[in-house]
């Protein structure tokens, strides 16, 4: 599965340099850029399994899949932009709440402008609503057992959840009743976990594909539902092979 996901990265990024849609549109801006993100943040992981350093795959699936979800309910309803737009202006009204007690050396730069910019986004805030949370943002995309199992599975990664640390960084030398451990660093992913990722990927991929060029009619759709066909005829127990360590020059 792993090099299908690579040819599919790559036809999926010629396809996107023939794709046209309209720049002067502040909703089909907004879709580019997280197809673009869900683009890049894939090839960020590629590159990471490639260099034999899979320890952030996870937690860039974990961000890819955040928008992939933003990606379907803002293709499917152009009024997402406003939850969109209000979780910009809730986390900036944290931010200028903070500058504002002058008490920050990080925010010192916006001290000043601080009490401005607070009633700002505050304003905006009264008028858009309170951001959904990222619950109810996978329940609009009909996603929501992903949210209750591979979501809360891949923020265990991210934030350092302490059976996840345990997980990947000590390994049981001896017994359970004995036991023996020993401190890892930059071990191969398990391979349940390495072909669960990859998994993810393509389908994220796959889905990220097919909304952007039925929402456009692109007419470039065909080229790259053969990496789908592909990967439904594969069998669920084909092997993977995570990179052991950089390649060779």
């Amino acid at each position: 599965m792993y090099q299908l996901l690579k040819e599919q990265l790559a036809a999926t990024i010629e396809a996107l340099k023939v794709t046209e849609f309209n720049r002067g549109n502040a909703i089909q801006r907004l879709i580019m850029a997280l197809y673009a993100t869900i683009i890049e943040q894939i090839d960020s992981a590629v590159t990471l399994i490639d260099s034999g350093r899979t320890a952030g795959v996870e937690a860039i699936l974990r961000t890819c899949l955040e928008a992939h979800v933003d990606l379907l309910n803002l293709a499917s309803d152009p009024v997402y932009v406003d939850q969109m737009q209000a979780h910009y202006h809730y986390q900036f009204k944290l931010v200028c709440q903070e500058a504002m007690k002058g008490t920050n050396p990080f925010l010192a730069s916006i001290e000043s402008d601080a009490p401005a910019r607070y009633e700002e986004h505050k304003r905006e805030l009264e008028r858009l609503g309170r951001p959904l949370t990222i619950q109810t943002r996978f329940e609009m995309a009909g996603l929501n057992d992903l949210y209750y199992s591979i979501y809360n599975s891949l923020c265990c990664e991210a934030h350092n959840n302490m059976r996840s640390l345990m997980d990947r960084h000590f390994i049981n030398n001896g017994t359970e009743e004995t036991p023996v451990f020993q401190i890892a660093i930059f071990n191969d992913m398990e391979k349940v976990d390495f072909d669960a990722a990859i998994d993810g990927f393509l389908s994220i991929l796959t889905g990220s594909n097919r909304t952007i060029h039925h929402y456009l009619n692109s007419g470039q759709l065909d080229r790259l539902e053969i990496f789908a066909e592909r990967r439904a005829a594969m069998s669920p127990k084909e092997e993977q092979t995570v990179a052991k360590g950089p390649p060779e020059a």
